[in-house]
């Protein structure tokens, strides 16, 4: 019994010590540190997508990839100048161009598969369109569901749509947050992510907040929030609305309210 044992041990060890030696002839056969190694070369695919020809994409604050690995784009048509947009000027004003629509999802070959945008569909709360002003952060998740946001004047929303650009919920209300501790409303949202096995939402909340805030997507309630090192939602939000000029063009033909 004790020879058996032996025997399996030392067959153990062989076995253990011929594994380590090709271990260590694969990690010699790295270069060494310094040394020159081919770097990975990249080229602009100027015939991917394939966009209707009379369309122009404005600023992108959203890009998201579904799980078909189809491309979903979110881009600003205001941040366009009537220069850029001369077939939708009255009369026209050249052979090109007209904004793309807010939302698009594009094919892995290219080729658009949905777009959608604007007041027509949201819903309205008080007289008020809840499409935001200035359109930021996109996200698709497993259900192939679209979440978005705002960051301008009063963009305090996020929404919800279906691929095809019907409107599904929301939370928060345009023109209307009420800090960090609030359990309803939001402050200028930065980004959305939507757990689909848990079903639940998570805002980085936001340009004017400073938190993070879940809410269920089963009944749209309120879940969990918190602040910097996980400690209840503190300190000061943002004085005012968050500068969009900041982070758009300045020339003075450009609305940057997008």
């Amino acid at each position: 019994m004790k020879k058996t044992s032996l025997l399996l041990l030392i067959s153990g060890l062989v076995s253990i010590c011929a594994n380590a030696s090709e271990t260590l002839v694969a990690l010699e056969s790295y270069p060494e540190p310094g040394a020159s190694r081919p770097m990975p070369e990249f080229k602009v695919d100027a015939s991917w997508p394939d966009l209707p020809d009379t369309w122009i994409i404005g600023q992108v604050p959203g890009l998201a990839v579904d799980k078909a690995d189809n491309l979903w784009l979110l881009h600003r048509p205001n941040s366009l100048s009537p220069l850029d947009l001369a077939l939708e000027q009255t009369p026209p004003t050249g052979v090109c161009c007209e904004a793309a629509p807010h939302v698009v999802q594009i094919s892995p070959t290219g080729q658009v598969k949905n777009s959608w945008s604007g007041e027509s569909i949201a819903p309205e709360i008080d007289g008020v369109n809840q499409w935001p002003q200035t359109v930021h952060g996109l996200f698709v998740d497993d259900n192939n569901t679209v979440w978005l946001g705002g960051n301008g004047k009063g963009d305090h929303v996020v929404l919800n749509f279906t691929a095809e650009g019907k409107f599904i919920r929301q939370f928060g209300t345009r023109n209307s947050t009420e800090g960090n501790q609030s359990k309803e409303s939001l402050g200028n949202p930065a980004d959305i992510y939507h757990d689909t096995h848990t079903n639940e939402v998570i805002i980085a909340d936001g340009y004017i907040n400073k938190r993070i805030i879940g809410f269920n997507t089963n009944d749209n309630a309120f879940s969990q929030y918190w602040g910097a090192y996980a400690s209840i939602p503190g300190g000061g939000t943002r004085a005012g609305d968050f500068d969009v000029s900041q982070a758009t063009a300045g020339a003075d033909n450009i609305n940057t309210d997008a």
